[in-house]
């Protein structure tokens, strides 16, 4: 018996739509797992801190905070139940704010929508292209609107954070559903010289290609 084209075609997409969904967030959730598992409460004077911070930003968004020693700069991660890692040790008000700004700009949920837009489009590479262009400036527009309230004067302690996170041998993989200040060392270079060039920062249209 024929089966029509359509129904050929219409099955290899859900297919292929169901198997990339079940494996990205099946590898969320393990990661998310893993990361959570033994995170420990932050100090009342952490907590302190990282509050000043998101008053400073008019962050009325409620977040968990934590320390985990399974992360080597501060990380959110999640998008209904938000919580912010921090690496063992000093607290870093300048990666804290980074980090806060995606709060605020809420770019866990527009993470989350190119997520299920590449599921559906799984075979476009210009919408998986879009996806990673759309996430690099993002991290660019939280460079800006941190350096923004932190001043001029800020640009090159927060340029040398930058430097420090450059990896040495290699970047661990940021987690979907995650923000994290650190990447690879050409887009963390790229950062670095908007940084000291004072270039204001485009956010992509990832809905153009789609």
């Amino acid at each position: 018996t024929s089966v029509p084209v359509a129904v050929v075609l219409g099955t290899l997409w859900l297919t292929g739509v169901f198997a990339i969904a079940l494996i990205q967030v099946s590898s969320y959730l393990v990661t998310r797992r893993a990361l959570l598992r033994w995170a420990q409460p932050v100090s009342p004077e952490t907590r302190e801190q990282v509050e000043h911070l998101a008053l400073r930003l008019g962050l009325k968004r409620t977040f968990q905070v934590r320390h985990s020693d399974q992360v080597h700069s501060a990380m959110v991660l999640g998008v209904l139940r938000p919580v912010l890692l921090l690496p063992q040790g000093e607290c870093d008000s300048l990666v804290v704010l980074h980090e806060l700004n995606h709060l605020r700009r809420r770019d866990l949920e527009y993470k989350g929508l190119m997520m299920a837009a590449c599921w559906l489009h799984w075979f476009n590479p210009l919408v998986w292209a879009a996806a990673a262009a759309s996430k690099a400036d993002g991290e660019l527009a939280c460079d800006e609107a941190a350096l923004k309230r932190l001043g001029d004067a800020e640009r090159l302690p927060y340029g040398r954070t930058l430097l420090a996170l450059i990896p040495v041998g290699g970047r661990a993989p940021t987690p979907l559903l995650s923000t994290s200040m650190t990447a690879g060392k050409r887009q963390l270079k790229d950062r670095i010289l908007r940084i000291a060039q004072n270039r204001r920062t485009v956010t992509a249209a990832l809905f153009a290609v789609i």
